[in-house]
């Protein structure tokens, strides 16, 4: 089975894990992209051997199931992605599935494309935090804090609203808090000397 570099293409040489290896991640440098490889060993499993050693898997008995990738020897189990049967070697235990090699590597790339999002950052209510704590905190700030939430109004305007479906109705009191600031020391600049 060739294995190929997530992020270049590149065939990548075989997996540097340890011939004993207990389940876990393993990171490598593609040769290619030099970017870093993981690769998790799920289960421990018996590897091909030269000689029919006591770690080789059983050979199949007339009439008993064979792997499809491996010939001659005894099926584990059939995939539950695709129903061809697998031996020991090319089995995969994942999330409770026995999934062969190709399903799996499906499954993987389904998994990063379609790749769904836990949390999403609420722009509209970090604009209106900005534009309406420092008016109670310490009202000095608003000099900096309304132009500041009008940006992010402006900039942040078309980003995904939350998870849930929401109103645009942050990003307005937003804005017109942030003009009203702009407003109000606009006007203090300009005739403050002679309210005082």
């Amino acid at each position: 089975m060739t294995h190929t570099c997530p992020h270049c293409g590149a065939a990548a040489p075989p997996v540097p894990v340890p011939e004993s290896a207990p389940p876990g991640p393993y990171t490598w440098e593609c040769l290619a992209c030099r970017r870093g490889v993981t690769a998790t060993v799920l289960n421990e499993r018996p590897r091909l051997s030269a000689s029919a050693g006591s770690d080789a898997p059983p050979q199949a008995a007339p009439g008993e199931a064979e792997c499809f990738a491996h010939p001659g020897l005894q099926a584990t189990g059939s995939c539950e992605g695709c129903g061809r049967h697998v031996c020991g070697l090319c089995g995969f235990a994942v999330d409770g599935d026995h999934l062969c090699g190709a399903c799996l590597h499906l499954r993987i790339v389904e998994s990063e494309e379609g790749r769904f999002e836990s949390y999403r950052i609420l722009y509209d209510a970090v604009a209106m935090a900005v534009a309406v704590l420092p008016l109670v905190l310490m009202p000095p700030l608003s000099l900096f804090s309304g132009p500041l939430a009008v940006a992010m109004v402006i900039r942040w305007w078309k980003r995904p609203l939350g998870m849930l479906n929401r109103s645009r109705f942050r990003h307005g009191v937003a804005m017109l808090s942030g003009l009203a600031q702009m407003a109000l020391w606009i006007l203090f600049f300009l005739y403050g000397n002679r309210l005082l």
